[in-house]
């Protein structure tokens, strides 16, 4: 059984991450406002210039929101482990996956590199928070 210091290192933890994730939230919900905003006012002008950038605020909106779906367990581990196979699964994609699509859809390879590219800045940031975590969580 785990000494009270370690359970409460490991709620510390917790804490730090479920901060962390809900300021990454917010200021992600607050850019794809903006964005809405802008989009609202001049589409055409919007999609030229701001499209791409959306995008990819909409899918780390959703990658972050399924990691708070994580951290509401509430159990420290299944953090570790979450994160661990997703940075698994992105390194795999970005080591082992294609770098292009065969596809004469240009939108489709573009959703396609901004994907990776997501992915590229999403695996850093769940490495960051895997290394702040190193301290309390044994293997």
């Amino acid at each position: 059984m785990k000494d009270e210091t370690m359970i409460d290192l490991e709620q510390e933890d917790l804490a730090m991450i479920a901060k962390r994730v809900k300021h990454r939230i917010d200021g992600l919900t607050k850019e794809a406002d903006n964005y809405s905003k802008r989009m609202n006012e001049d589409y055409e002008y919007f999609f030229r210039w701001y499209s791409e950038c959306m995008y990819k605020v909409q899918r780390q909106l959703s990658v972050y929101r399924q990691l708070r779906a994580v951290v509401g367990t509430g159990k420290l581990t299944a953090v570790r482990q979450y994160l661990e196979t997703q940075v698994a699964k992105f390194t795999n994609d970005l080591l082992n996956g294609r770098q292009r699509l065969d596809s004469s859809n240009e939108i489709i390879k573009l959703v396609y590199t901004l994907d990776l590219e997501l992915e590229q800045q999403v695996r850093e940031e769940f490495i960051d928070y895997l290394e702040s975590m190193k301290t309390t969580v044994k293997r």
